[in-house]
């Protein structure tokens, strides 16, 4: 079982504003017999992301791996996760978070993650699988992955010269946190 594991910024898995990532997703996806896209989303029906546009387009399989709030709540974990979740001031349109997006929340996220692994062993027929997840949970989901037989493959949108460089502090984060988890 294959998986390739793409950390992205979710704004640019949602709108894709230069293509880049529709280009990348899909030159992954011509390498290797994928059948399953699975994404770290919102359960917000009227947004479609890259990869639930990809999946369309090529009749790929397309998963929502995220837990719904009620999921969330009942596994004692909603409360927590809503502190990194961003409030808007419709005054002034700005947004504040009481956590840093970026902290990882090992509990929290470990139990969210373990979940997604769940959910794409039940869902996966046969084929690879193309998974993107926000950038804060590449190292330790990969690691959950391949302890659950998969052979992943990690990589991020900030690898990548197309990214726009707005996020450049959010890259160095996540290239430390990489650092820390493969030592």
């Amino acid at each position: 079982m294959n998986a390739y594991v793409l950390g992205v910024e979710h704004g640019v898995q949602l709108h894709d504003p230069t293509g880049d990532l529709n280009r990348l997703i899909r030159s992954v996806l011509s390498k290797e017999s994928f059948s399953l896209i699975a994404e770290e989303w919102s359960w917000d029906k009227h947004q479609v992301t890259a990869g639930g546009r990809v999946a369309g387009e090529l009749g790929l399989d397309w998963l929502n791996m995220e837990m719904t709030e009620d999921q969330q709540n009942a596994a004692g974990i909603l409360d927590v996760l809503k502190k990194r979740r961003p409030e808007f001031d419709d005054v002034a349109v700005r947004v504040y978070y009481e956590l840093d997006p970026f902290t990882r929340l090992p509990r929290e996220d470990g139990i969210r993650e373990d979940y997604w692994v769940e959910q794409i062993v039940s869902r996966r027929t046969a084929g690879d699988v193309f998974v993107m997840c926000g950038m804060l949970h590449l190292p330790h989901f990969t690691i959950r992955l391949r302890a659950a037989g998969f052979e992943a493959t990690e990589d991020c949108i900030c690898e990548h010269s197309w990214y726009s460089k707005k996020s450049k502090s959010n890259c160095e984060r996540v290239r430390e946190a990489r650092k820390r988890v493969a030592s």
